[in-house]
């Protein structure tokens, strides 16, 4: 199965991702060192548009804002969520452009099928997956849909048309149960039953 390419995180002064994340110079920073990596891994040629970069986070900053949970014990769970969200307004926001792709790609693979969606969803991955590590010592991982390129031609179309649907295929990538029906908005409900099905598949593997 793939593995998403790794990036630098931006020194963080020892303040939790969860906090840095929403800090508009960090993310300009982390962003660029996550294209760079997807460049790296795959031969791929990017442009960022900045200003367009900077309204993604802002957008993103007040959903996060609006949709945060009150209840302190809910906030575990908002992770998928805030992350998937950002993932949404990348798609919306629409700040990177392929500008070069090797002759010998096989867009098969889906870095070369859809290389923005593939550097948006890498980005946002990463950024969930340390958070979880950091907040709960808990490793994340990648279902087998994220190497299934039927997939992705369903998450190409269906986010281009509506940009809401990213929320529900990145809970599909990393291995959680999509909420289709308006993905947009925060479930606590469904987000409990996501991190349950979490915590059990952790189980099961230290068990084995």
């Amino acid at each position: 199965m793939s593995k998403v390419p790794q990036f630098r995180f931006p020194e963080s002064e020892d303040r939790p991702l969860r906090k840095v994340a929403r800090r508009l110079r960090w993310f300009l920073e982390a962003f660029s060192n996550q294209t760079r990596e997807v460049s790296a891994e795959f031969g791929l040629e990017f442009e960022i548009d900045r200003a367009k970069l900077r309204s993604v986070f802002l957008s993103w900053v007040r959903n996060f804002e609006a949709q945060k949970p009150a209840d302190a014990r809910a906030k575990s769970n908002y992770i998928t969520y805030s992350a998937a969200t950002m993932l949404m307004e990348l798609i919306k926001g629409q700040p990177l452009r392929i500008v070069r792709v090797p002759d010998e790609a096989d867009v098969d693979r889906p870095a070369y099928f859809w290389p923005e969606g593939y550097a948006y969803l890498a980005f946002c991955m990463n950024v969930r997956s340390a958070v979880y590590v950091q907040e709960l010592d808990l490793e994340t991982g990648i279902a087998p849909e994220f190497d299934d390129i039927r997939t992705w031609w369903s998450f190409r179309e269906n986010a281009r048309e509506n940009s809401a649907t990213a929320i529900g295929f990145f809970e599909l990538f990393v291995g959680d149960t999509p909420k289709w029906s308006t993905p947009e908005l925060f479930s606590s409900s469904h987000a409990a039953e996501n991190a349950l099905r979490m915590a059990q598949r952790k189980q099961g593997h230290l068990a084995g």
